[in-house]
Parts: C-alpha cells; sequence; structure tokens
C-alpha cells in the first residue's frame, strides 16, 4: 500500500514510549513543598489502628510530608499499608502456597499466620532486630495480631472455615494482597484535636536567618524591627521533639535579636 499525503511509511512511525502516568494530587503537593513525592508518600514505622482512625508515628509523618495536599482535598484519600514488612505481595503469596501444601494445609486461615509468614526466606532478620525509619531506633520482634489477620480474612473474601489446602492461587493472591497492600480510606481528620504542629506560616525567602548581626537574626526583610518565630514561620517537622526544638532555638534567636534591636534604637535616641 502507497502511503497517502496523511499517511507515514511503517518505518518512518515513531513509537510511543509507555508513560507512567500523570502523578497523583498528592505526589504534586509534596513535589511543590519541595519534598520527592517517593519520600514523602511512602513511610514505614509504628501504626496504630483505632476505632476512629490509624494514628502512630507512620501516619503522623505522612500527614507532615503532605499537609498543604491533605488540606486542598478536604483529608479525603486512600492509604496503601503494608501490614506484613518486610514481605511484598509475592513474598506473602509464596508462603501462603507453602503453607498449602505442607504441614499446616489442613489448619483453618483464619487461625493465625504470623509463623507460615516467619517462614518465608524474606523475614529471615525478623524476630531478632528489625530496622524502622524512625531515626537509628530498632524494634524487637514482630507479630500480626490476631484480631487484624481476621479482618484481612474478612476483607478478602474467605469463609471462615477455610483451611489452606482449600484455597486457590486466585484466592491466595488476594489474600496477599489485603495483607501487603491493605487500602485503608480516610474521610477526614481526628476528630480529638491531635495535631502537633501547623503548616504555614511567614514564607522564609521574607525572613532573615544570616548570623551575622545580631539584630538581623529571624528578622523580617521587609519591616526591620519585626522578628518571627516557632510556628508563625512556615517550618514544620516531623514528631519526635523537633517542633519543640525549632521553637526554643527560634524563639530564643528571635527574642535575642529584637532585644539588640530595641538596645539599638534606645541608644539611637539617647544620643
Amino acid at each position: 500500500k502507497v502511503p497517502g499525503p496523511a499517511e507515514e511509511p511503517e518505518e518512518g512511525k515513531k513509537k510511543k514510549k509507555k508513560g507512567k502516568g500523570k502523578p497523583g494530587p498528592a505526589a504534586r503537593a509534596a513535589r511543590s513543598a519541595g519534598v520527592d513525592p517517593k519520600v514523602a508518600l511512602t513511610r514505614r514505622g509504628p501504626m496504630l489502628i483505632t476505632h476512629t482512625g490509624i494514628t502512630g508515628p507512620a501516619a503522623l509523618q505522612l500527614s507532615a510530608f503532605t499537609a498543604r495536599g491533605l488540606a486542598e482535598f478536604r483529608y479525603k484519600g486512600v492509604i496503601e499499608a503494608n501490614l506484613a514488612p518486610p514481605l511484598a505481595t509475592n513474598h506473602a503469596f509464596e508462603a501462603f502456597q507453602a503453607a498449602r501444601g505442607g504441614p499446616d494445609r489442613k489448619k483453618k486461615v483464619a487461625n493465625g499466620v504470623q509463623h507460615v509468614l516467619l517462614a518465608h526466606p524474606a523475614t529471615k532478620h525478623v524476630g531478632s532486630k528489625l530496622e524502622v525509619s524512625i531515626g537509628d531506633r530498632q524494634v524487637e520482634g514482630w507479630s500480626l495480631p490476631k484480631r487484624l489477620w481476621k479482618s484481612v480474612c474478612d476483607h478478602s473474601g474467605l469463609p471462615d472455615a477455610a483451611t489452606w489446602a482449600d484455597l486457590s492461587d486466585a484466592q491466595l493472591t488476594k489474600l496477599a494482597e489485603c495483607l501487603t497492600s491493605a487500602p485503608l480510606s480516610f474521610t477526614n481528620r481526628s476528630p480529638h484535636k491531635e495535631e502537633f504542629v501547623t503548616a504555614g506560616g511567614v514564607a522564609l525567602k521574607q525572613v532573615d536567618f544570616r548570623a551575622s548581626e545580631d539584630s538581623t537574626k529571624l528578622g523580617s526583610r521587609v519591616s526591620p524591627g519585626l522578628y518571627f518565630c516557632g510556628e508563625v514561620l512556615d517550618i514544620d517537622g516531623v514528631t519526635g521533639g523537633f517542633n519543640f526544638q525549632s521553637a526554643w532555638s527560634t524563639g530564643y534567636a528571635a527574642g535575642s535579636a529584637a532585644a539588640c534591636f530595641a538596645l539599638a534604637v534606645d541608644g539611637d535616641i539617647a544620643t
């Protein structure tokens, strides 16, 4: 076939590269705040599941890095939680396959899974010292509460009386996905006013952070004699005492600079 005016020969056509898609709203919000979305949107650490939602260091760190994005979308979204780190979905599936063909094949799935997961090579360091991404702290041991596991089984649609031998590959896959990438929808903030710091404040580019002049530290670049500290500044840190330290340190520096400025003004008036 001879190509017409609107056609291109096959060898002249450029193959379109498959893109990864546009970044989601949370990723865009993180990037606009100057934070790598891969870092901001992934946290590993303790998480507490309560009757009203989820909290704990991992959840608090996520909300800190995406505070502006969460506010923009009125605190509605979905968190994907791995309830059995360091296992990935394929690791959990392999462990479940081993249970289906091993000594546990006649046992009820809902009765417990910890020993099944700990038999997988990916958990060889679990039970001794498992590092988490909260400073240099470490947690001893690892466990999956039975009530949480029962909820995972229910969410994946397994019958209460199902044994490992009863499950098909499709059911094992669904179970592994629910355990390692559980979708947790949220619709609002905590109703108990548990926030420990607020995002936003005076833009840092309008504040003088130079330490060369005692009377200008943390002073306004727009209005001389005006000083800022603590949460008035557009500074917020993760949980762990960093916000207290920021408030104390900037408060001392701003207060000292304001005192130097006031004394200088008094001196000029006196002379």
